[in-house]
């Protein structure tokens, strides 16, 4: 079984966000994306050194890969076992996560993110849920694109399209335990022909294509991904 709804819906139609994302895996083609699961860890696992990430939207990452590195469990079969529960995001995504006091990965650089998703644990929800409906309210009174600064994995910066930084406006509803910090880079596995819709809060947006990076745990306050769908990663290894 696949839970639907992982993510804040901040209208009262929620109904439209359910339809929106089965009519959007029905273009996908789960078989791909498994053997596309399996690509990407391959090549995570081999790189010794670092990874490139460009996009035409302008992101310029670089990500240095240490020895520690922790993939976020994905699913490399298509097949559904009787009873289990899968997570739509172990088919669509790839991702790699810090770990405190070990060398895993560092990010250095800037996304241009061409949209975003905020997402909650349902552990302390009375808590969480709060946090990222004002955190979805106040981007999508922003629109038209953002940049994220990052340095050694310090959040430095957000910046919308026309230059205003909102760092420290919207990452004040992320949890205080880690605000700032990046917490996730996933790589999507699939690469969908049509323009997601942004004005839906959905998990199938944050792996519509390309990568998206985030901040904020999502137990206490928000969890917020920043998504560039175009956005190309260079696997082979490479020299600084």
């Amino acid at each position: 079984m696949i839970p639907f709804r992982s993510f804040a819906q901040p209208h009262n139609n929620s109904s439209e966000a359910e339809i929106y994302l089965l009519e959007s895996l029905n273009k996908i083609n789960l078989i791909d994306a498994s053997t596309n699961v399996r690509q990407i860890i391959h090549a995570l696992s081999s790189n010794s050194n670092y990874l490139k990430i460009n996009s035409q939207l302008g992101t310029k990452l670089e990500i240095e890969l240490g020895d520690n590195l922790q993939i976020v469990r994905p699913k490399t079969s298509p097949s559904i076992k009787p009873g289990e529960w899968v997570s739509i995001a172990q088919y669509l995504e790839v991702g790699i996560i810090p770990l405190a006091q070990k060398n895993s990965f560092r990010v250095d650089g800037e996304l241009h993110a061409n949209g975003f998703a905020i997402a909650h644990h349902i552990i302390k929800a009375n808590l969480a849920l709060p946090e990222a409906l004002t955190a979805w309210n106040k981007l999508s009174n922003r629109k038209n694109g953002y940049i994220v600064s990052i340095e050694n994995n310090q959040c430095t910066s957000i910046k919308t399209s026309i230059g205003e930084e909102i760092k420290e406006e919207i990452l004040v509803h992320t949890d205080a335990s880690s605000r700032g910090k990046f917490l996730e880079l996933a790589f999507s596995t699939i690469n969908m022909t049509d323009t997601p819709n942004w004005g839906i809060n959905s998990q199938i947006n944050e792996a519509w294509g390309g990568i998206h990076i985030a901040f904020g745990a999502g137990v206490t306050g928000a969890h917020i991904d920043f998504i560039d769908t175009v956005a190309e990663t260079s696997w082979q290894q490479t020299e600084r």
